[in-house]
């Protein structure tokens, strides 16, 4: 929802000054290094962060591979010291595509989360499901689907809606015979999943699920019709019904959709001035990205959530690119830019990239990640970079203006900010470009208590994104202003 002039938001972050004393820089992504060792192929990690034990837990799992007539799927806890666990290994069976469903109470009552993997044990592609319980160990496997066909492209999401005392409705979702099925898991006195139903038949494919606001609690997929293919959609209800498929984008071929991590805008590539191209729906306003190939592209996205969410698109995007006869990870130069760059910067092969929600660093700053895989020593092994993110709290009482606003927003050459003050206080303000670079001290003095405007005259910056940083003793206030042209 775009916020009104009129209405005023506070964004309040608790941290020590000019951010000092973290390992690490706020807005930068961290040194990339490896997850897992080099001496078998190791691939398609997923990250899921929760409470483990009274403690904070980043659980990956992933395949492991040492020859081609079997695959082991592994499980490490990524803030302990203990080591990776193995979590199923059979000679001649092939366990892949693992996919971590968070669950409370699910009987037996100290489960935390559920393990769908896909397995080839009764001969054909099937899905089972393990829950993993709080003394570390997992119950026997169940099946989710063992239809006749090959029941692959795994998916797993929230839909966002409330069953019984704020709880939210978790979906699986798969292709099988290119139908669409999916499987809700529901409360109902006790958790347990509904039986599979069909979405969509014929020609679907390559299924995104995501819940979290912004009307986006469905799920995305492709439907081909003989060389072309669209984007099409359907919602779940608050009783676990989908709806009718719809088209989503129909106006020139399209592949692999996903969703913005935490703005849950979408994301796909379409095929477009006779190339393949990135773009992401923004509010209704279609973006395309500085990036061409002749085979599609598929997109990882992550919000960044300083300040208020917007309707600007602040995403970084991440994608396989070729440079140099070898694949690496490009991603945009900053969020919100529509160029990218040579991320990885390995000269090897590189594939898979995702964003991953990681640790807190305190109540308001946490760690996002971006895992891909990368070939070393002959095998396949998984790599990751961090992201420092922090945000506060919103504050709209009654509607009424608190604390800071900024208007014009956006503005050519000039924009007044303006705050209030409880009582007498050092006023820090700050403007950062997107990259976090420094561009600039508006004030660094004390103000009485009441209503203060200051000017800051942008002609000389560039067009784009900028960031406010208005600091009040330990208290940090960030907002977005925008130069136009």
């Amino acid at each position: 929802m775009k916020t009104p002039k009129s209405i005023v938001i506070t964004i309040v972050i608790i941290l020590t000054i000019g951010l000092k004393g973290y390992s690490q820089i706020f807005w930068e992504w961290s040194d990339p290094m490896p997850l897992t060792d080099s001496l078998s192929d190791n691939s398609n990690p997923f990250i899921h962060k929760t409470t483990f034990n009274n403690n904070e837990a980043l659980f990956i799992v992933w395949e492991n591979a040492t020859d081609t007539l079997s695959t082991a799927i592994w499980m490490d806890n990524l803030l302990d010291a203990e080591a990776a666990q193995l979590v199923m290994s059979d000679p001649g069976i092939h366990y892949t595509n693992p996919k971590i469903m968070s669950i409370e109470n699910y009987p037996p009552s100290d489960s935390l989360f559920f393990l769908l993997y896909n397995t080839d044990q009764d001969g054909n592609k099937d899905i089972y499901y393990k829950v993993f319980l709080m003394d570390g160990s997992f119950t026997a496997p169940e099946p989710l689907a063992t239809s006749p066909h090959d029941d692959i492209q795994l998916e797993v999401g929230i839909a966002n809606y409330t069953w019984d005392a704020g709880s939210t409705l978790n979906v699986a979702v798969w292709i099988s015979d290119e139908d669409l099925y999916a499987r809700a898991l529901v409360n109902e006195d006790n958790y347990y999943f509904q039986d599979s139903v069909l979405v969509d038949s014929s020609g679907c494919g390559d299924p995104f699920v995501i819940g979290g606001g912004y009307d986006y609690e469905n799920v995305i997929y492709v439907k081909s019709f003989d060389t072309i293919s669209f984007l099409y959609q359907s919602f779940c209800d608050n009783n676990g019904s989908w709806s009718i498929p719809e088209v989503y984008y129909d106006s020139t071929d399209s592949r692999n959709p996903t969703r913005a991590m935490y703005y849950g805008v979408p994301c796909w590539s379409t095929f477009m001035d006779s190339s393949w191209r990135v773009i992401i729906e923004s509010w209704g306003d279609i973006d395309i990205y500085n990036i061409a190939s002749e085979t599609p592209l598929d997109p990882a996205v992550m919000g960044v959530m300083i300040g208020v969410k917007s309707w600007i698109p602040e995403v970084y995007v991440a994608l396989t690119y070729p440079e140099n006869d070898v694949d690496e990870i490009f991603m945009t130069e900053y969020f919100g830019s529509p160029d990218f760059y040579n991320f990885s910067n390995s000269g090897t092969m590189n594939r898979n990239p995702q964003f991953y929600n990681g640790e807190n660093d305190n109540g308001w700053c946490w760690y996002d990640y971006l895992v891909w895989e990368s070939y070393r020593n002959g095998h396949w092994q998984i790599w990751s970079s961090k992201f420092l993110q922090c945000v506060g709290g919103v504050d709209e009482k009654d509607g009424k203006e608190k604390f800071i606003s900024i208007h014009p927003n956006p503005f050519t050459n000039e924009t007044t900010i303006e705050f209030t003050l409880e009582t007498r206080s050092n006023v820090i303000v700050d403007i950062y470009d997107n990259r976090g670079v420094h561009i600039s001290t508006i004030t660094n003095q004390s103000y009485d208590q009441g209503e203060h405007q200051l000017r800051w005259n942008g002609h000389d910056v560039k067009t784009g994104v900028y960031i406010i940083k208005l600091t009040v003793g330990e208290m940090i206030y960030t907002s977005r202003v925008i130069k136009s042209q």
